[in-house]
């Protein structure tokens, strides 16, 4: 074993000492945990949660008075939920696409909705104002 691999396990195995060292002596599980301190640590630490379907039937616990529905299922990658004026509602799903993609699309479909509530005027801005965009947008590529 080479001297760098001897330092690396020298030097993990001692965080792995004083890591042990610093943890709570009781766990914090059961009916009545016993909750330490807190304590600042040197290196902040970040607990994702983990996204996980509703299976068959099973919903949420809601408040009383409050109902959960699913608004779509079998969804891969939700990543955005949009409810129309009208209360339909528009899922973007990213399917290895960007979120740029995603919404090019969710814009596409929701010009067919909110063009027949515009005024002529609007319509008219809205035409120029996108048209303007673009051709920035254009430059820039």
């Amino acid at each position: 074993m080479d001297w760098m691999a001897r330092a690396t396990s020298i030097v993990g195995g001692a965080m792995v000492l004083l890591r042990r060292g610093a943890a709570p002596k009781s766990q914090a599980t059961g009916q009545s945990p016993t909750i330490p301190e807190a304590r600042k640590q040197g290196i902040m630490t970040l607990k994702m949660p983990t996204a996980k379907g509703w299976v068959g039937d099973h919903k949420p616990t809601a408040a009383p008075g409050l109902k959960v529905n699913a608004f779509a299922r079998d969804l891969i990658h939700p990543r955005w939920i949009e409810v129309l004026p009208n209360g339909d509602v528009l899922v973007a799903e990213a399917l290895q696409l960007s979120g740029i993609v995603s919404i090019l699309f969710c814009g596409i479909i929701m010009a067919h909705y909110t063009t027949h509530n515009l005024s002529e005027e609007t319509e008219d801005f809205s035409r120029r104002f996108f048209k303007t965009m673009a051709f920035g947008c254009e430059s820039f590529v």
